[in-house]
């Protein structure tokens, strides 16, 4: 059976792919998703301080969680787009 991938960028698509089988796994994708991003950001931040002044973190990187349904917990890797330059980079995590 082929797992399951959903693209998420929306709360609503989170509500929709959640179940009680699944929220564990799910949950601890997102939060080690969302640690992830918030590093990068603040990496960006320290190296680029006069291009991220004032800016949200959407601003400087853009990204979206894809989350595979395979029955484990863990990210593989991260997706992430420049804003300012276009260029897409794949992080892994593992």
């Amino acid at each position: 059976m082929k797992n399951k991938r959903y693209k998420i960028t929306t709360f609503e698509q989170i509500q929709n792919v959640i179940t009680s089988e699944n929220k564990i796994r799910f949950l601890v994708d997102l939060a080690s998703y969302l640690m992830s991003y918030a590093d990068m950001c603040e990496a960006t931040r320290k190296n680029h301080p006069d291009e991220t002044k004032g800016k949200q973190n959407t601003e400087i990187i853009e990204s979206h969680f894809i989350w595979i349904d395979d029955g484990k917990e863990g990210v593989t890797h991260i997706e992430v787009t420049n804003k300012k330059t276009g260029e897409t980079k794949i992080i892994k995590t593992t």
